[in-house]
């Protein structure tokens, strides 16, 4: 993945989360999501692998 194409993935993710402010849902589905945040976190190898190449191009 180009750096070109990282940055607007995450400048079109940021603007996209900013326009959303306030999310309704249901009693069931909040508490499906607060179910989801308790659970351990997954390894997800490949995704580790394209953020570290990503910062480590940003910080360099």
């Amino acid at each position: 993945m180009t750096d070109f194409i990282l940055d607007r993935a995450c400048d079109a993710a940021e603007l996209t989360l900013l326009d959303q402010r306030l999310f309704m849902v249901s009693g069931s589905q909040l508490q499906d999501f607060l179910d989801l945040l308790d659970r351990p976190s997954r390894e997800h190898p490949r995704l580790k692998e394209q953020l570290d190449a990503g910062c480590s191009s940003t910080m360099s």
